[in-house]
C-alpha cells in the first residue's frame, strides 16, 4: 500500500488504538519505518485521542485502575523496547477510550433521567395551572350569576337555637339557579353536615345538597321549581332522607 492509501484507509487510527490485524499491523509498521510523514501523522492521531479521552474520562474503579497499571508495566523479553512502548501506548489509549465511552453512556442516561424529571415537572405544572384556571373560571361564573338582573337575594330566617346563623340565598327563577353565600353558620362536629331542603305544597321535605363550613363560602345548590321555601338543618355527615327538625338552622321563604 502507498502512503496515501494508508492515510485514507483508517489503518493509522486502528493501529493507534490497537484494533488491527497482524497483517495490517505489519503493513503499517513497515510504512512507518520508511515515512516521516506517517510517523508524524500517527503521533498527531495519538495526541488527539489522548486529549479526547482525558476530556471525557471518568475516574476508574480500583479494579480497573489496577488492571490498567498491570497492563502498562508488562516486561516481555520477546519484544524490543519500541514494541513494548507501542503496545503500552495502545493499551492506555484503549482503556482511556473505554472509560470515555462509559462516561458518555453515564452522561447520556443522566441526561435522559434529568430530561424525564423536567418533563414530569412540566406536566405537573400544566395540571396545576389548568386546575387554577378552571377554579378561577368557576368563580367568575358564580359572580356573573349572582350579578344577573334576575337574581334575587332572599332573606334567611335563623331559628332561636341558632340566632347568629346568617347567609345570602341567591334565587334566580329565570336561570333556574340557586346559590348560597355563607356569612355565618354554627360550628358542627366532624361527623355532621348541613343539609338543604325544599318545602313544597306541604308535602314531605325534599332532600337536597349536603355541605360543610369551608373556605368556599359561595357555591351553587340545587334548584326546585316554585317551592314554598328552602330550609337548612344539621344532620349526620352525608345527610338524611328526612330532616331532623330539632336541628333546624333556618328557613328561606320564596315569595
Amino acid at each position: 500500500m502507498t502512503i496515501s492509501e494508508i492515510q485514507n484507509s483508517g489503518l493509522l487510527e486502528l493501529y493507534a488504538i490497537g484494533e488491527i490485524t497482524p497483517l495490517e499491523r505489519e503493513i503499517v509498521v513497515n510504512a512507518l519505518a520508511k515515512s516521516e510523514e506517517l510517523r508524524s501523522e500517527l503521533s498527531s492521531i495519538e495526541e488527539s485521542l489522548t486529549k479526547f479521552a482525558n476530556i471525557l474520562a471518568i475516574d476508574p474503579s480500583p479494579e480497573i485502575k489496577s488492571k490498567l497499571l498491570s497492563q502498562t508495566n508488562v516486561n516481555s523479553p520477546q519484544h524490543n523496547e519500541e514494541t513494548r512502548d507501542n503496545t503500552n501506548k495502545s493499551s492506555i489509549l484503549r482503556w482511556l477510550l473505554l472509560l470515555s465511552c462509559i462516561g458518555l453512556i453515564g452522561a447520556f442516561f443522566m441526561s435522559q433521567s434529568e430530561n424525564k424529571k423536567l418533563q414530569n415537572q412540566n406536566k405537573r405544572n400544566l395540571i396545576t395551572f389548568d386546575s387554577i384556571t378552571k377554579a378561577k373560571d368557576a368563580q367568575i361564573s358564580l359572580l356573573e350569576n349572582i350579578r344577573n338582573k334576575n337574581n334575587r337575594i332572599i332573606e334567611f330566617k335563623a331559628t332561636e337555637k341558632h340566632p347568629l346563623a346568617d347567609l345570602y340565598f341567591h334565587y334566580n327563577p329565570i336561570l333556574k339557579k340557586n346559590f348560597i353565600q355563607i356569612k355565618n353558620l354554627p360550628n358542627i362536629a366532624s361527623n355532621e353536615s348541613f343539609q338543604l331542603w325544599a318545602l313544597k305544597d306541604k308535602k314531605k321535605p325534599i332532600p337536597l345538597d349536603v355541605f360543610e363550613n369551608s373556605e368556599q363560602n359561595l357555591f351553587e345548590v340545587s334548584f326546585v321549581n316554585a317551592p314554598d321555601a328552602y330550609a337548612i338543618t344539621i344532620e349526620p355527615k352525608g345527610g338524611k332522607e328526612s330532616p331532623t327538625l330539632e336541628n333546624l338552622v333556618g328557613t328561606i321563604e320564596i315569595i
